[in-house]
């Protein structure tokens, strides 16, 4: 777990230098997590778990902003959060056991998740303009 946490941390630190880009540049990066190892798993699902009790499936903070969560199965948790304006992002998950947190900041994101059974990640967007 410590591993991850500190593999989140350097890729945030690395895309926040990123992000400090002239305003004329815009764009957008994205960083996907998916665990390989079973331990490391399942502290995401337990973390993803804790967000959407916190936070809900679906939080937007911002204007313009679309989300669509579709799920398909048993045992799915999914989790799109939006902050800042101009996102768009879906995320569908089809078979069982799927968990997967879709983070956008910034402006103008755009992204998609598909999931089809016993897949565990998530997906940190920064877009600017």
């Amino acid at each position: 777990m410590k591993r991850v946490a500190n593999t989140i941390i350097a890729a945030t630190i690395a895309a926040t230098a990123m992000v400090s880009a002239p305003a004329y540049a815009g764009g957008q990066i994205s960083i996907s997590i998916n665990p390989q190892k079973q331990e490391h798993k399942d502290a995401m699902k337990l973390g993803l778990g804790i967000l959407s009790v916190v936070k809900g499936n679906v939080t937007q903070n911002g204007n313009g902003n679309s989300a669509g969560l579709g799920q398909n199965g048993s045992g799915n948790n999914g989790v799109i959060i939006q902050d800042g304006n101009g996102h768009t992002g879906t995320l569908v998950q089809n078979g069982n056991n799927n968990d997967h947190l879709l983070l956008q900041l910034g402006e103008g994101t755009n992204g998609h998740v598909g999931q089809n059974g016993n897949e565990t990640g998530a997906t940190i967007q920064f877009g600017w303009k």
